[in-house]
């Protein structure tokens, strides 16, 4: 079942990345909801520690990735908030 996880929680990196990227790259920002936004942040921080309980440990380190990328998303729309 960890694996199994782990490809769903790898899905959603490459979407994160490639929101990330469009951020950085386009200076754009439209179409987005702040609630969605904060609760695909949130959720994979609460996922660490669910995982870290179930001793899944390769879905805990894909989420920790993730978790730093929507991180970093949030840091890119801070940054760029007067452009965007």
């Amino acid at each position: 079942m960890d694996i199994i996880n782990a490809v769903f929680v790898w899905a959603a990196l490459i979407m994160s990345v490639l929101d990330l990227r469009r951020i950085l790259v386009d200076r754009v920002l439209g179409g987005i909801h702040f609630g969605s936004a904060v609760l695909f942040t949130v959720w994979p921080l609460w996922d660490l520690c669910y995982y870290h309980s179930l001793g899944q440990w390769v879905s805990f380190c894909v989420c920790f990735l993730l978790a730093c990328v929507r991180l970093c998303w949030f840091s890119a729309v801070y940054r760029n908030r007067k452009v965007l």
